[in-house]
């Protein structure tokens, strides 16, 4: 799974249309997309190779609304600067889900910026929070925590 951010909403809206260019159709780069409100938005159907990261693209791409890079957006004109409380709960949900169905190791849960040079998600995005969470099957309740 490949975990990305996108910058706005607005735009999500129009690539979020399937366009018809020359008789084939093609979808949003990634295969998942989660709201500021925690909504999961199907994109790419999972069974096609996505278009997110090259080299990559048979990874599941899951994208987070919002740009999370203190560089980038220091002031949040472009956008949210961390991920919301229900948009990380919806991503740990999905990628759990995901990771079950596919079989899919805790290595290859990956940020865009793992693969290529980029800050995607940017550096407020709490991917090792992310990860820890997705190493336990139940939520919050850590092995030895009670």
């Amino acid at each position: 799974m490949l975990l990305r951010n996108t910058l706005r909403e607005s735009r999500i809206c129009a690539e979020a249309v399937k366009t018809s260019v020359f008789g084939r159709i093609y979808h949003v780069a990634y295969h998942y997309l989660i709201l500021p409100d925690g909504s999961v938005k199907a994109g790419r159907p999972e069974r096609c190779e996505g278009a997110h990261a090259k080299g990559y693209n048979s990874y599941l791409g899951i994208s987070v609304v919002g740009d999370f890079s203190s560089e980038d957006n220091p002031t949040g004109k472009k956008g949210p600067t961390r991920p919301s409380a229900k948009q990380i709960a919806s991503l740990i949900q999905l990628c759990r889900r995901l990771k079950d169905r596919y079989k899919i190791p805790l290595q290859h849960i990956v940020r865009h910026s793992d693969i290529s040079s980029t800050k995607c998600p940017g550096d407020r995005f709490p991917f090792r929070s992310v990860l820890q969470q997705l190493q336990f099957k139940t939520s919050g309740v850590r092995p030895g925590s009670r």
